[in-house]
Order: C-alpha cells, then sequence, then structure tokens
C-alpha cells in the first residue's frame, strides 16, 4: 500500500542511500524472488518520494535578479511570481 509523501518526516539523503542499497541487492540476483519483489516495491516508493521532494524543492527555488541597482527576490515560477507582487 502506498504511503503519502511526508516531507517534514523525509531525508532526501537517507532514501537515496536506501535505494542504491536496494539497487546493489537487485542486481547481485541472490535474494529469493519475493524478496525481490518486495525490495523493487520499496524501492518504487522511495523513487517517487525522491521525485517529489525534488519538485518541492524546485518549486522553492528563487532567483535572484537586479533590477535598478536592488536586489530583489523573483518567484521561480509564474504564480510565486504573482503572489509576491501583490504582497
Amino acid at each position: 500500500m502506498p504511503k503519502s509523501f511526508d516531507e517534514g518526516n523525509f531525508s532526501f539523503e537517507k532514501a537515496m542511500k536506501s535505494l542504491e542499497e536496494i539497487v546493489q541487492i537487485l542486481e547481485k540476483g541472490e535474494i529469493p524472488l519475493q524478496e525481490a519483489i518486495g525490495l523493487y516495491s520499496k524501492g518504487s516508493y522511495l523513487a517517487l518520494d525522491c521525485l517529489e521532494a525534488l519538485e518541492n524543492a524546485k518549486q522553492k527555488v528563487e532567483i535572484l535578479s537586479k533590477e535598478k541597482d536592488k536586489f530583489i527576490k523573483e518567484a521561480f515560477n509564474e504564480e510565486e511570481k504573482c503572489n509576491l507582487k501583490n504582497s
């Protein structure tokens, strides 16, 4: 059963380390099929969580740009840009 992504309790680095370990185990091919399927499933969910974490980080990126000798924060996407202008 898929778990919901919880950014507050998620460590990208730990998830990537777990994924690397899972890949190494699966590449050896020395475990029983059922165990391999379980590890593959766990790895799939970890990969999805990592992708979601990266997307969340991407949305939080702000670009500093220089405008009339002042540095301003410019939102990464258009929606955030509108919110900053209206603040």
